[in-house]
């Protein structure tokens, strides 16, 4: 599933809930890591808030991006373990303007809240 889709995609933002949890931060970066080893012709980027210090042992914790640059568009914006995207936090702007959006959460949600 992941191979499809990111078929065609250049540019990948990755992004989870405002109070990033363990959940949040494993799979975000997780994803991200993945990302960047095997699909090196995507350009990817992770946007989450502040994480917990517990979790800077993580490879990619010092990439994290924590600000919106201005004008930018991604080709796809991956949810991970968030289902609203009100509780994306500044991230949302990325959401809204990426090509494409794909959620991945294990949450049990409202239907009105799902991205």
């Amino acid at each position: 599933m992941l191979k499809e889709v990111l078929k065609h995609v250049k540019t990948v933002a990755i992004g989870g809930h405002v109070r990033p949890d363990g959940d949040c931060v494993g799979s975000c970066l997780g994803l991200y890591q993945y990302i960047k080893e095997n699909y090196e012709e995507i350009q990817a980027d992770v946007y989450l808030e502040d994480i917990p210090d517990s979790f800077h042992f993580i490879k990619a914790a010092k990439e994290i991006r924590h600000e919106v640059p201005d004008k930018k568009e991604y080709d796809l914006f991956i949810v991970l373990d968030c289902g609203d995207k009100e509780r994306l936090g500044f991230s949302k702007a990325l959401f809204e303007h990426a090509k494409e959006t794909f959620c991945v959460d294990h949450h049990i949600r409202d239907r009105k809240s799902v991205v």
